[in-house]
């Protein structure tokens, strides 16, 4: 089965299947031509791939962050924004407000690949994507160039799209920033890996890190105008990274993704050595605002273990999920918090305590016969802990005692995104989820990325493959992609996941 980075890093190049019925259901254009017959949810496509990887809520409007390939046009209701890529694919960023209308877009691409990993809010209305890029892209008028290879792209766009600053970083090799939180003082902390000796200095002084080995994790801090501020690393001989990252009310940074054999991570005067007791496992870090390391911690078992998102609770722990194989141990200490998967790779959540690192009680688990990935973890005033993702084959969502069993559609190497709402004691709340009848290797849909609104609605992006119906209850919300995977947006109660439809105008 494909693991999480496998279909992460996947563009998939063949068309998806073929459905039956009638092809004009609700949302879709009637056959002949016409507009779509709601305004949300709605789909972004045409007959290349592209994908959505996150949403962001800023006061007025809701903003997408999509790679994309040949010609888009980024307004659901009219054919007006078009935007052609330059490279393979290129970055879009597209603003829409809350009732689904198109507001701006901005777009940018070299000769290579731009591709977002992660998306945050600013406080001045704006919102900061990171991911990869390659150079030769344009922003406010300057030609991006980089180090060489695959870069660590930073763009921070303004409320009304404009490009304010965009940096290329890293070293001669390639790096990725893979995620990024925005404090409180509008300051942009980023995470993800790099290799070889990186500068993170992007304003023409120097702030090198060298990798111990393969590629290493990092985390940096720029201000909200690019500036650079300060950073940390961690990582060994062998493949280290960071995935997610979450920024505290103190300005503490916490940090997580996963490690092979043996990373160091703090100072050389005072070094926290973690070991990996399988292929992969856990690793998580928290350091303060001046990146002084409090703790890190690992956790897993003898396969494959990862954190691939996290976010801190309502009193400030620090809550991560990813995924596993067979038996792993969530507890960093000498106690044991065990969970065991159910098929090839399952989803687990933990909590863990924000001074100390220690397990915090918490320790769920759910999956099947396939492979599960999670994508997303966003956390609710009320305690309740919303993921995102996608799965293969069976699945029982429910981490309890009890069963919700959910079916993908996608069959034969395909499968189903899912959104999924656990309540504050991580009981299942409520699970939809997105998928189309198709069948094929690397045909699955997915739940990428999710964001609250202060209406207590849970918005929702990623990509669909063939026709497929938004709607978890006993209607019919069907979209339906027109080439390749297409990127979608949706909403759906907080409280009991019911989708959330907006009409067209009259």
């Amino acid at each position: 089965m494909p693991t999480l980075r496998a279909i992460l890093l996947l563009l998939p190049l063949a068309a998806c299947g073929p459905f039956d019925g009638d092809p004009s259901g609700p949302g879709n254009p009637p056959p002949g031509g016409g507009g779509p017959t709601v305004a949300l949810p709605f789909r972004i496509g045409s007959i290349n791939p592209e994908e959505s990887r996150a949403v962001a809520i800023t006061p007025t409007g809701v903003v997408l962050a999509t790679w994309f390939s040949g010609t888009l046009d980024f307004d659901p209701r009219v054919t007006a924004t078009g935007r052609t890529s330059i490279g393979a694919q290129d970055l879009a960023v597209a603003k829409y407000d809350f009732d689904g209308e198109f507001q701006w877009v901005y777009s940018l691409g070299g000769t290579g690949a731009e591709i977002p990993y992660a998306m945050s809010a600013t406080p001045d209305g704006g919102v900061v994507v990171v991911g990869y890029g390659s150079g030769g892209g344009v922003c406010g008028g300057r030609v991006l160039t980089g180090p060489g290879g695959r870069d660590m792209l930073v763009v921070k766009l303004s409320a009304i799209g404009a490009c304010e600053w965009a940096h290329l970083i890293g070293s001669s090799d390639d790096d990725e920033a893979r995620a990024v939180a925005v404090g409180e003082d509008g300051s942009i902390v980023v995470a993800g890996l790099f290799r070889g000796t990186a500068d993170f200095d992007p304003t023409g002084g120097a702030a090198l890190l060298v990798s111990r080995g393969s590629s290493d994790a990092f985390v940096a801090r720029y201000t909200a105008s690019g500036e650079f501020a300060g950073m940390a690393q961690g990582g060994g001989p062998e493949d280290d990274l960071f995935a997610a990252v979450a920024v505290g009310s103190t300005g503490d940074i916490s940090a997580a993704g996963e490690i092979r054999g043996t990373a160091t991570f703090g100072s050389t005067l005072a070094p926290a050595v973690l070991v990996s007791v399988g292929g992969a496992d856990i690793a998580m870090a928290r350091y303060t605002e001046l990146f002084g390391l409090l703790w890190a911690a690992r956790a897993g078992g003898p396969g494959e273990d990862r954190a691939t998102v996290m976010s801190h609770d309502g009193g400030g722990d620090v809550l991560v999920a990813g995924t596993f194989e067979g038996t792993a141990d969530l507890d960093p200490s000498t106690g044991t918090a065990l969970v065991v998967s159910q098929g090839a790779t399952d989803v687990f959540l933990a909590r863990y305590n924000q001074f100390s690192g220690e397990w915090g009680g918490l320790a769920r688990a759910f999956g099947g016969l396939g492979s599960e990935g999670v994508t997303d973890l966003v956390p609710h005033v009320s305690g309740s802990i919303l993921l995102s993702g996608w799965f293969q084959q069976s699945v029982d969502f429910d981490p309890g005692s009890g069963a919700r069993i959910a079916i993908a559609k996608g069959t034969g190497g395909a499968g189903d995104g899912y959104i999924l709402a656990l309540g504050p004691t991580a009981d299942l709340a409520w699970v939809t989820t997105v998928g189309g009848v198709v069948g094929g290797d690397g045909l699955v849909s997915i739940a990428y990325g999710m964001a609250l609104d202060t209406e207590g609605t849970v918005w929702t992006t990623g990509r669909f493959y063939g026709r497929t119906d938004f709607d978890p209850g006993e209607g019919a919300t069907e979209l339906t992609a027109v080439g390749d995977s297409d990127a979608f947006l949706g909403r759906y109660s907080v409280d009991v996941g019911a989708l959330q439809v907006t009409p067209l105008p009259e």
